[in-house]
């Protein structure tokens, strides 16, 4: 039932897919409102919100720059036309309903497309009657739930192994850049995030965990301890540099 829902949701929000309903959805940028499905309304509604939060660091409309990279299209011209398409302001959501300001705009929900997916897997499997799992779609998505706390392992900035996580009815995400293989993109240049850093974030949604890891590396530090503090979803763990920030829940701050 997991491996059905996983694939179902993929049919939902991937663009890699010409038939899903998110690349219908692209494809009628420009031409008003468009009815979705729950999940995709769903999941463009808190990706709208998160847009907001984090003071447009988190932007699913960097679609367009990110399917000329997918195709390793590194042309900068090319590029510079599709960062002009970048626009979250421009994504609307309202109920049932979801629109893109303008022909050629793309949403791609790379940034929280496993986190939505481990949370649906995991109220499957609770409405199914499990009483305690684990759900791990890499480093950048994972949930456990039940009575027992689940230990995980977090990477350094070196990408080795580093440091271990209590999970406990939680789930955690972590995404970093400056490493070759690190794909962040700042949605305000539409180029990779060049300086090493990390961010970990633990709390009760994979979706709303992974969504927050990728603003936190575009902003970094000085942003995370001056206005990001009091929107932060969950415990938080940066990393860059200049050493380890680490920063608990909201309501269990003194």
């Amino acid at each position: 039932a997991a491996f059905a829902e996983a694939a179902r949701l993929e049919a939902i929000l991937s663009n890699w897919r010409p038939d899903s309903e998110l690349s219908r959805f692209n494809a009628r940028a420009g031409t008003g409102a468009v009815k979705l499905s729950p999940e995709l309304a769903e999941a463009l509604a808190l990706s709208a919100s998160l847009h907001q939060l984090t003071d447009g660091a988190f932007d699913v409309t960097l679609g367009p720059v990110i399917l000329l990279l997918r195709e390793e299209i590194h042309d900068r011209a090319r590029l510079a036309e599709a960062h002009r398409l970048v626009d979250g302001r421009g994504l609307a959501v309202s109920g049932q309903y979801g629109a893109l300001a303008r022909k050629g705009m793309a949403v791609d929900l790379g940034g929280i497309g496993k986190g939505f997916a481990v949370d649906r897997i995991r109220d499957l499997l609770v409405h199914g009657g499990a009483r305690a799992g684990f759900i791990d779609f890499g480093q950048s998505s994972q949930l456990a739930f039940g009575p027992k706390a689940r230990t995980v392992g977090v990477r350094s900035l070196s990408g080795k192994p580093a440091s271990q996580r209590e999970l406990k009815d939680a789930a955690l995400s972590t995404s970093d850049s400056g490493r070759t293989e690190s794909s962040i993109l700042d949605p305000r240049s539409g180029e990779l995030v060049p300086a090493l850093r990390q961010a970990t974030v633990i709390g009760p949604s994979a979706a709303v965990t992974e969504g927050w890891t990728k603003p936190l590396i575009v902003l970094g530090r000085a942003w995370l301890l001056g206005p990001g503090r009091d929107r932060l979803p969950g415990r938080v763990h940066y990393k860059d540099e200049q050493g380890d920030v680490d920063l608990p829940a909201r309501g269990t701050r003194r």
